[in-house]
């Protein structure tokens, strides 16, 4: 857009002598800004056209000079935080400081003038902002400046092109949008300048197409928003959505597009973020499959005179009800447990009207950090029962071992264990407890972080003859903690300001 000449600044500044010649550049320190000098006719309309673009404009019988109906003006012009301090201009009211949009100083060179009528004085700017003032610039005995009398600058007409990109937003695009702010929708100031244009004006023409085809950056605007779709615009042409933009750029008020958050540089970091993440995710879950199961069983010489899954009638041996506890079957991560038991019966159920046994209630709490898709096992020495165990229906911390609302048939007064362990957050997670059988108990199970030796050596003290468990690193433990160091890294370098689960991807991805 080109640059317009606006009377709309935060310090617009007239120094005009209205009697008298001063020192040439005594105001502007000691002659640091060029001068330029204009000779106008006083009874003639005119208007001039500064070097650094400011137009002012001074109608007839605005000026009264001495010797004639010629003047010779000298202007200069500081706009630039570079101009003001070569000039050794501050902005500065009384004790107040100033935020300046640009200064500029007329006076005459050759004579003593007088001014009739307001001259118009515009300077080049791209934005107007709101609450600007035209201030007096009056030189203190220091030889600074003070700026005076401020005075309130007339709002002017927006030019035809701002003008009806306006009304094209207020009819089009307000109700949502808000020129540097988000609202229903993103905030659209410079727009245009960060997107590209064919995609821009498809995504306003037709968003719910491009949303409904995947386009990634479309679905993010989609999902960011609240699931709101965007209302669609064929109608509006190309030429129409340039006023648009240049409205609402306009609107910016002079910021600088860098300085306002720009969401589309953020979803291309989430992008990049999210591909790498993903690849080492894939990798990483490859390496576990090939892990194989997180706990291998080896039932060596099971004894068989105790009968087989299957057999008997509906009440009898090997009886399965269809609410059965599903036992845990992870894929090994960090670590793998090798259980093997020597002449234990191998069955996955207990006998149901076996001599001895009563249909009782067990229900384990599991007490710790990891709770859940935990390898918990019912041990009874006594009857070579060797059982896994499942969460309780609705539970995560709460285990059985036959149905899963606690129903387990038992050998009634008889030692018996409860064995836990997993793997959680890289390290080996165990707890055991000892209990007597009843026809209804609860006993805890308190877990605790620990190495995979630690936990060999707890196993160790629980004394039971011919049961082995044994902890130790997966297949592939080494090259998944190289993985996790890596995505603990990238982790670090996630975007912000964007939410990385626009894709739809992060779901997928488990940072340890």
């Amino acid at each position: 857009m080109t640059k317009k000449l606006l009377l709309a600044l935060v310090l617009l500044v007239v120094a005009f002598v209205q009697c008298g010649t001063h020192p040439q550049n005594q105001l502007l320190s000691a002659g640091q800004l060029p001068s330029q000098y204009f000779t106008i006719d006083i009874s003639r309309d005119t208007v001039l056209h500064t070097e650094k673009g400011a137009l002012i404009k001074i109608p007839k019988g605005s000026l009264q000079a001495d010797g004639g109906a010629t003047v010779k003006l000298e202007i200069k012009e500081a706009y630039t935080i570079t101009d003001m301090i070569l000039g050794g201009l501050t902005t500065k009211a009384g004790k107040a400081l100033l935020s300046s949009g640009g200064m500029i100083y007329i006076n005459p060179a050759d004579k003593n003038v007088k001014i009739l009528q307001p001259i118009s004085v515009s300077i080049p700017t791209r934005y107007r902002q709101d609450g600007m003032e035209l201030y007096t610039g009056v030189q203190k005995p220091d030889g600074g400046i003070d700026w005076t009398d401020p005075q309130p600058v007339p709002k002017p007409e927006l030019p035809d092109t701002l003008a009806k990109g306006k009304a094209l937003f207020m009819a089009n695009c307000a109700s949502c949008h808000h020129p540097v702010k988000d609202a229903t929708g993103p905030a659209l100031a410079f727009l245009d300048k960060r997107r590209e244009w064919k995609w821009l004006v498809h995504h306003i023409h037709n968003s719910s197409e491009m949303v409904a085809q995947g386009d990634p950056l479309s679905v993010c605007i989609f999902n960011r928003f609240n699931k709101t779709q965007m209302t669609a615009f064929p109608q509006l042409t190309e030429e129409e959505i340039h006023r648009i933009f240049d409205y609402v750029d306009n609107q910016a008020g002079g910021k600088d597009p860098s300085t306002l958050f720009d969401f589309k540089k953020s979803f291309d970091s989430c992008q990049v973020y999210m591909n790498l993440m993903l690849q080492l995710a894939t990798s990483r879950d490859s390496l576990i499959i090939d892990n194989g199961k997180q706990v291998v069983i080896e039932r060596i010489n099971p004894d068989a005179t105790r009968g087989r899954i299957g057999a008997g009638s509906e009440n009898g041996p090997g009886f399965k009800p269809e609410n059965m506890v599903v036992p845990a079957n992870n894929y090994a991560e960090y670590y793998q447990f090798n259980i093997k038991v020597f002449g234990w019966y191998n069955v996955d159920v207990l006998f149901r009207d076996m001599p001895g046994f009563a249909n009782s209630m067990l229900i384990v709490p599991v007490i710790g950090e990891f709770k859940d898709n935990l390898n918990i096992y019912l041990v009874i020495p006594s009857y070579k029962v060797f059982v896994p165990g499942g969460p309780v229906a609705g539970k995560t911390d709460e285990y059985a071992f036959f149905t899963d609302d606690g129903l387990t048939p038992l050998p009634l007064n008889v030692k018996a264990y409860i064995i836990a362990m997993g793997d959680y957050k890289g390290q080996v997670w165990y707890g055991h407890t000892e209990f007597t059988t009843s026809l209804k108990q609860s006993p805890q199970v308190q877990l605790a972080a620990m190495t995979r030796e630690q936990m060999n050596e707890e196993v160790k003290k629980l004394d039971i003859s011919e049961i082995s468990i044994m902890a130790k690193d997966s297949k592939n433990a080494a090259q998944i903690r190289k993985i996790d160091a890596k995505m603990s890294e990238l982790e670090k370098l996630k975007p912000k300001g964007c939410d990385c689960n626009c894709l739809g991807l992060t779901d997928s991805i488990s940072v340890k």
